[in-house]
């Protein structure tokens, strides 16, 4: 999302060097992996346009630097599920 933000394109999907088209479906690219975001292809591109926002930044940001993964709950849950042994949600303050 960071060439919309830079209002460089309306849409992820425009910016010929990003991933976000094959994540959609427009595009096949042996260099982009296929991973499990809890997305389907046809909605990507509106999850991508649901993600841009302060809030959102800020939620990067955070768990960028505590270390955890960005997505919604469902995919959070599955990963942590993966892991076993650790939640990889990000908590509040006081909450373990």
């Amino acid at each position: 999302n960071n060439p919309v933000k830079a209002k460089m394109v309306e849409n992820a999907t425009d910016y010929k060097y990003s991933s976000a088209m094959c994540h959609a479906g427009l595009v096949n690219n042996s260099l982009v992996t296929d991973y499990d975001i809890g997305v389907l292809p046809s909605e990507y591109q509106d999850y991508l346009k649901s993600m841009v926002g302060i809030q959102h930044d800020k939620t990067l940001k955070i768990n960028t630097h505590k270390g955890l993964p960005c997505g919604n709950e469902g995919f959070i849950r599955k990963l942590s599920d993966k892991v076993g042994s650790r939640d990889l949600s990000l908590k509040k303050k006081g909450e373990t």
